[in-house]
C-alpha cells in the first residue's frame, strides 16, 4: 500500500510524480463512489506536498508536526470546506478570503471541498471564480462522486483523479494486514463491493455490519410486497430526512448494481456472502433491460434528493416502479 492507501496505486504514483516534477496543477477532482477512498486520498496528497521531513519526493513521514496537524484536520494551511446539506454560497466566499493568504508555514495552503455535488449553484459559480484566477500558493483538492454532477467549467478547470472499487481480493488482503481476522475481513470486503472506507468502517463496527446487511434484506423483502405496502415503507420520511433516504437509495442501488453485474458476468459480481444464490435467481427471473432501467431510476432519484425533493416522494416513486418479485423467484 503506497502512502497507506488501499489499492489506487496508479493514482498514487501519478500524484507523485506531479510533486516529483514540480507540476503541482492548482485544483484536482477526485471521482469515485462514497467510501471508494476519495477524501482519504486527498488528504495524504496534502500531507506529501507539505511535509516538512519527506523521506524522498513525492512522499511523507507521516510523523512530523504538519503530516500530523493535516491527519487531524487542525493545520492553519488545510482548510476542510465541508457544510451539512451541501455547500452554500456565503461559505465559499468566507473561505475564499482565507485562501488568499499565504501560507503561514506550509509550503501550499490546500484546502479541501469533500462532496462538491451538494453544492449549490451559486456555491458552485463562487468556487469558480477561484478555479480560473487561483493564486499561486493555493491547491483545491476537491472530491465528488461522478464529474457529471459538477459544472463543466468546474471540472475543465480541474485535474480528475477516478478511483475505482478495488478487487475485492486486495480489500481482504489489506485488511488481514491491519489485524482483521479472516473471516471478518472476508465479509467485510464483500459487502463493501470495492470500497476500502466502507471495508474499514464495517470490518471494525460488527453493528455496521449488521446495519448494512438489513438495508440489503429490506430492498429484497420490498421487492416480493404489493404496492401499499411498498409505500408505507416510504411514508414515515420526513423532509429533513433527505440524507437518510440517500443512504438508502445508495444500498438499492448496490442491490441492484450487482443483480446487474450477475446477468452479465458473476464471477466480477462480488455477491456479500450468503446472498449469492438469491442475487442470481432474482437475475435470472428479470430481464436484463428491467435491472438497467431500475439503476437510471435510482440514479435519477439520487438527482432528484439532491434539488431538495421530497424524500417521501422520492422513495416512493422508485418503489412504484419496482417489478414484484414472487418469493420462490428468490430461492435460488
Amino acid at each position: 500500500m503506497t502512502w497507506g492507501i488501499i489499492g489506487h496505486d496508479a493514482a498514487v504514483r501519478w500524484l507523485q510524480r506531479q510533486i516529483e516534477a514540480h507540476r503541482v496543477h492548482h485544483a484536482y477532482l477526485f471521482v469515485g463512489p462514497r467510501g471508494v477512498g476519495r477524501r482519504t486520498l486527498a488528504r495524504r496528497f496534502a500531507q506529501a506536498l507539505n511535509c516538512l521531513q519527506p523521506p524522498r519526493p513525492g512522499a511523507f513521514c507521516g510523523q512530523c508536526r504538519v503530516c500530523r496537524q493535516i491527519e487531524q484536520g487542525q493545520h492553519p494551511d488545510f482548510h476542510v470546506l465541508e457544510a451539512t446539506g451541501g455547500l452554500k454560497v456565503a461559505a465559499v466566499r468566507q473561505a475564499q478570503q482565507a485562501w488568499m493568504l499565504t501560507p503561514q508555514e506550509a509550503r501550499y495552503r490546500v484546502a479541501l471541498l469533500p462532496d462538491v455535488q451538494h453544492a449549490t449553484p451559486a456555491a458552485a459559480n463562487a468556487l469558480l471564480k477561484t478555479l480560473e484566477e487561483p493564486p499561486d500558493h493555493l491547491v483545491l483538492l476537491l472530491t465528488a462522486s461522478e464529474p457529471e454532477a459538477l459544472l463543466p467549467t468546474v471540472v475543465s478547470r480541474c485535474e480528475v483523479v477516478r478511483l475505482r472499487p478495488v478487487a475485492r481480493a486486495t480489500l481482504e488482503a489489506a485488511l488481514q494486514a491491519r489485524g482483521v481476522p479472516a473471516r471478518q475481513a472476508a465479509e467485510a470486503a464483500a459487502w463493501a463491493q470495492g470500497r476500502p472506507g466502507l471495508a474499514l468502517r464495517l470490518a471494525a463496527d460488527p453493528d455496521a455490519r449488521d446495519a448494512y446487511a438489513a438495508q440489503w434484506r429490506t430492498a429484497l423483502e420490498l421487492l416480493t410486497q404489493p404496492l401499499h405496502q411498498r409505500l408505507r415503507f416510504a411514508e414515515p420520511f420526513k423532509p429533513s430526512q433527505r440524507d437518510e433516504a440517500r443512504q438508502v437509495l445508495l444500498h438499492w442501488l448496490a442491490v441492484w448494481r450487482t443483480v446487474w453485474l450477475m446477468q452479465w458476468n458473476p464471477a466480477v459480481a462480488n455477491a456479500p456472502p450468503g446472498w449469492e444464490s438469491t442475487l442470481r435467481a432474482l437475475a435470472r427471473a428479470l430481464p436484463r433491460r428491467q435491472t438497467r432501467a431500475r439503476l437510471d431510476d435510482l440514479l435519477t432519484a439520487l438527482d432528484d434528493l439532491e434539488r431538495y425533493a421530497n424524500p417521501r416522494l422520492v422513495l416512493g416513486a422508485v418503489l412504484t416502479r419496482w417489478p414484484v418479485v414472487r418469493l420462490r423467484d428468490l430461492k435460488g
